[in-house]
């Protein structure tokens, strides 16, 4: 678990609306944002979104309809994000020229050990008892060995589950 705190800003360019994203949470990893903060500095402006952003597609948790200028607004319900998420800012109606800015304070938290290849055999040490537990197969191998899923007309195929590894995994040793 490790602190995390970021501060983002921005020169608005007079557009309709101005969004303002954080990083990208990295594979295997999760971010809890116990504060975000949000200003315009210099002139009131017509809204104010917070958001997720996951896969291009925009998730709102809170807004401000005609926030004033120079005026800090916060968000200080713990927000969660998984990995491949970002915090999505936006600020509409503002003005050209307009500083906008951010801050996000959280912990960023290993969720998940990144998955490595199983070498073809563990030696065991001669000084082991017999029933020490024999050592896993490849995960390759493996994963070949779990059936595909049916797939629907015109739909990606769905993700494997880790469970259907582990029993494939359970049943190996109960074999061996």
């Amino acid at each position: 678990m490790e602190p995390y705190r970021n501060f983002i800003k921005k020169i608005s360019e007079g557009a309709a609306y101005d969004d303002l994203t954080d990083t990208e949470v990295k594979q295997g990893f999760a971010r809890r944002m116990d504060l975000i903060t949000c200003e315009n500095v210099n002139h009131a402006y017509t809204e104010l979104r917070i958001g997720i952003l996951r896969a291009g597609m925009e998730y709102w948790l809170e807004g401000e309809k005609s926030p004033s200028a120079a005026t800090l607004y916060w968000m200080d319900d713990p927000v969660i994000l998984a990995e491949n998420e970002q915090l999505l800012v936006r600020f509409t109606g503002c003005t050209d020229g307009d500083e906008l800015k951010v801050t996000v304070v959280g912990i960023t938290q290993c969720i998940a050990p990144a998955l490595e290849a199983v070498p073809e055999a563990i030696p065991v040490p001669a000084h082991s008892s017999p029933e020490a537990t024999p050592p896993l197969p490849p995960i390759a191998q493996e994963i070949e060995k779990i059936p595909s899923l049916p797939v629907a007309e015109g739909k990606a195929p769905r993700k494997r589950y880790i469970w259907e590894l582990r029993k494939t995994v359970e049943e190996a040793r109960e074999g061996a």
